[in-house]
């Protein structure tokens, strides 16, 4: 991670559960900051200086991770409920923070849920400039009818 990112944080701590295999872990929360991994991804790590350091992904777990950061108007947060509300119908998941006075939503979109149409809901609040989104992860695959890995 890059210090220099928007959050300013240069390391995360993720919630994991032990596996069978040494050094390997289960993802067991939706990243904040962390870029391509999501909840459920079985990854490797090394102890380093008394901390787990992850080195790679074992297995992903078909979840894919959006964040969201509410826009502003007028100092005023515009509201995301309504889009909360139709992710949540979609069996999204959310987890809150906050940097500073900015609050940010990271969403969980399990293997199971239509990851096109959560992204599509996501992107339309993006365009009437309602919040700004983020793809952290995207491990859904594509549409069955997509030729575009044929091509």
């Amino acid at each position: 991670m890059d210090a220099d990112d928007w959050h300013g944080h240069s390391s995360e701590t993720l919630w994991a559960s032990h596996t069978d295999t040494p050094d390997e872990f289960v993802i067991e929360n939706a990243p904040f900051f962390v870029r391509g991994v999501s909840y459920g991804d079985r990854v490797a790590t090394q102890l380093r200086g008394g901390a787990r350091m992850f080195l790679h992904v074992v297995a992903r777990s078909g979840h894919s991770t959006y964040r969201v950061i509410p826009q502003r108007v007028d100092g005023v947060l515009v509201p995301m409920e309504v889009t909360l509300e139709f992710l949540k119908t979609e069996g999204c998941r959310f987890e809150s923070g906050q940097i500073g006075n900015m609050p940010f939503v990271v969403i969980d979109v399990p293997k199971d849920s239509s990851a096109d149409r959560c992204y599509l809901a996501l992107k339309a609040a993006d365009d009437a400039q309602l919040l700004h989104f983020e793809v952290a992860h995207d491990g859904h695959p594509p549409p069955e009818d997509d030729q575009s890995a044929e091509e």
